[in-house]
């Protein structure tokens, strides 16, 4: 498990960045976005890493998206689309 948690800290810092809660445990990744009210009604760009502005929820969770599966790909893991939710290939 420590292992687990040393190859996923540059993940959780990307998500934290991009102003997620992310969540590991064990082999379970989740993404929580909490800061609806704030997005939709302050009408300030959210900014996940330098010259990235993200002004809705569903740009952060598609940024948060291809992160993950960038990292994952990194590390030498397959997709597998058939066992993903929101991967509709």
């Amino acid at each position: 498990m420590m292992l687990v948690a040393l190859i996923m800290r540059p993940w959780l810092v990307r998500m934290h960045r991009l102003d997620l809660e992310p969540r590991v445990l064990a082999d379970d990744l989740l993404i929580l976005s909490t800061d609806l009210d704030r997005v939709a009604f302050s009408g300030e760009p959210l900014v996940g890493s330098p010259g990235e502005h993200l002004n809705s929820h569903l740009e952060k969770m598609e940024a948060a998206f291809d992160a993950t599966h960038r990292h994952l790909q990194a590390l030498g893991a397959k997709i597998s689309p058939g066992k993903c939710y929101l991967c509709f290939l």
